[in-house]
């Protein structure tokens, strides 16, 4: 999700009319419309009753209106963070890895994640991919200030802090019978060939550890970390795992990724790391930005980081 998405839905709960809402935020009624769809989608929970006249809230849809509520509070809040921290004319830098392997949209993402910083954090930033090997031996020898893990981090002289959660999912070629389910169940994953990438670190170790004990848990089949044994693992209508972050958008060439049904899912932690006792001005300004929630809000979006 986003927080453009956020803000229309509270315009249409508020107005009871997604014409309203769309008048009010200087859109398209479909525009509005799309954006709440798609947040149902991601929710995998409706959140409106469309009737003649309007929408009505259900009842999962009024506890969330809640949240949103402290949400877009908590982004005004950012917005006048950043005002102040810029009237101060303290332009710092801010050098993150991120500890994923190398995607077909990553460049993308680490694009979008450097603009969404020097945005709200005033600074001049760097995004670069790296495996946990890379972000340990960047972090030892100061050349980033920290690195985001999917994934708890637990090594010594480094301060793990947990930003948010996401939901494990697979990766499909489009062809796949799946992409026709909204998600997918661990019986699923037993009629076809699983995989879950070592490269992936921190993410690998969270999904053996929250599904170790399900009986349903498929044997997680070993492959070489090449684009031929992949393209011939997908051929066979194999699956890989991958974090539920629909702003990733196409992992790989002609895939698509399918959720962990909502009842067997785990709560995967991404985390923000960086040296013990060596917290900057600007990690603490980071901080101050992840607790607010905006970047999980983006990091979630299906727009990438707005």
């Amino acid at each position: 999700m986003n927080i453009k998405q956020i803000k229309y839905f509270m315009s249409a709960a508020q107005h009871d009319s997604l014409s309203a809402a769309a008048k009010e935020q200087y859109v398209t009624v479909q525009a509005v419309s799309k954006a709440i769809a798609d947040l149902e989608r991601e929710l995998g929970s409706q959140l409106f009753i469309r009737e003649s006249r309007g929408v009505k809230l259900t009842t999962f849809g009024a506890q969330f209106y809640q949240k949103a509520e402290g949400a877009l509070r908590s982004f005004a809040e950012l917005e006048t963070f950043a005002q102040n921290y810029a009237a101060n004319n303290v332009k710092c830098s801010l050098r993150l890895m991120l500890c994923t392997p190398r995607f077909h949209t990553t460049e993308k993402a680490c694009k979008s994640i450097r603009a969404f910083l020097e945005k709200y954090l005033n600074v001049e930033a760097s995004v670069i991919l790296g495996s946990a090997r890379d972000c340990h031996e960047s972090l030892a020898n100061h050349s980033i200030d920290g690195f985001i893990s999917i994934g708890l981090v637990s090594e010594p002289g480094i301060e793990c802090m947990t930003i948010g959660t996401v939901s494990p999912a697979v990766i499909i070629m489009r062809n796949h019978p799946y992409t026709k389910k909204a998600s997918v169940t661990l019986k699923d994953l037993q009629k076809y060939p699983f995989h879950v990438a070592r490269k992936f670190d921190y993410f690998y170790d969270a999904v053996l550890s929250g599904f170790r004990d399900h009986p349903d848990f498929p044997p997680i089949e070993n492959l070489e970390s090449n684009s031929r044994s992949m393209l011939s693992f997908f051929l066979r209508g194999g699956m890989t795992a991958c974090p539920c972050i629909s702003s990733l958008g196409e992992l790989f060439p002609g895939t698509v990724i399918r959720p962990f049904s909502f009842d067997e899912s785990v709560a995967i932690p991404i985390c923000l790391n960086y040296p013990q006792g060596g917290k900057t001005q600007v990690l603490t300004a980071l901080e101050h930005l992840l607790k607010n929630d905006l970047f999980l809000f983006s990091f979630g979006g299906g727009n990438g980081f707005e």
